[in-house]
């Protein structure tokens, strides 16, 4: 039971920082396209501390959010989150080896 315990806990570590990495991809993306978190909080019709916690990863986007911050992102929901956290993997394992 223990060792089932400690395997949830891990998975959630991992679901917390992946959140983290997407968060900060939208950031990323949301400034490349030139728009400021109020700008995008109004286009996705959310107040500007919601946006604040989207980006932030206190709060998860729906997966209609997801779709929405991709096309006003101009890129897609695979690469606004996997390409994101892939990166982050690897650079933490690099890290980590080193």
């Amino acid at each position: 039971m223990v060792g089932a315990a400690q395997a949830v806990v891990k998975g959630l570590q991992r679901l917390e920082e992946g959140v983290q990495v997407a968060s900060s991809a939208i950031r990323y993306y949301r400034e490349k396209v030139g728009l400021t978190q109020a700008e995008l909080a109004k286009k996705l019709d959310v107040d500007p501390g919601t946006m604040s916690k989207l980006e932030a990863g206190i709060l998860i986007p729906t997966t209609e959010q997801v779709d929405r911050i991709a096309t006003l992102l101009e890129t897609t929901p695979a690469l606004l989150w996997s390409k994101h956290i892939l990166a982050e993997v690897a650079a933490r394992a690099r890290a980590l080896a080193s």
